[in-house]
């Protein structure tokens, strides 16, 4: 895989069927998530941006990115939210963290406050109960 070219969809897609696709991201490790989950971080990434109580000068950082891809996923799916998050691989914040760095990396999201990957160590992990996260609402 060319290192310039942090998305690259395996050799063996189908051609024409853009739904089937994965992308690889190799940040230390390899994980694959489909377009559909790369979308969701972005749309999360622009949400937490234009938000005037989560965005900094217009960018997001860690904890909103990751507030906003919780809220997302519970707007969306309800209930089904957790199951949502898992099935795409976003289960815990480190994993987001990976997705955003890497879109960063790519020169495809500019919203984002650069911040070390530590940001989003612990944030959530939804194997875990809501109370172990360092994530936390205003109103708790």
């Amino acid at each position: 895989m060319a290192a310039s070219n942090p998305f690259q969809p395996p050799d063996d897609t189908p051609a024409g069927n853009e739904n089937s696709r994965s992308v690889k991201l190799e940040f230390g490790h390899e994980l694959e998530h489909d377009l559909e989950t790369i979308q969701f971080v972005r749309h999360a990434i622009r949400l937490a941006s234009r938000d005037p109580d989560l965005n900094i000068d217009g960018r997001a950082n860690a904890v909103a990115i990751c507030r906003v891809v919780l809220e997302l996923a519970a707007d969306l799916y309800g209930k089904a939210g957790k199951e949502y998050l898992q099935e795409s691989h976003l289960h815990h914040s480190e994993i987001v963290g990976i997705v955003v760095r890497r879109l960063v990396a790519a020169g495809i999201e500019t919203q984002v406050i650069c911040e070390p990957s530590s940001a989003f160590e612990g944030l959530y992990d939804l194997a875990r109960p809501p109370e172990s996260w360092a994530l936390k609402w205003n109103d708790e």
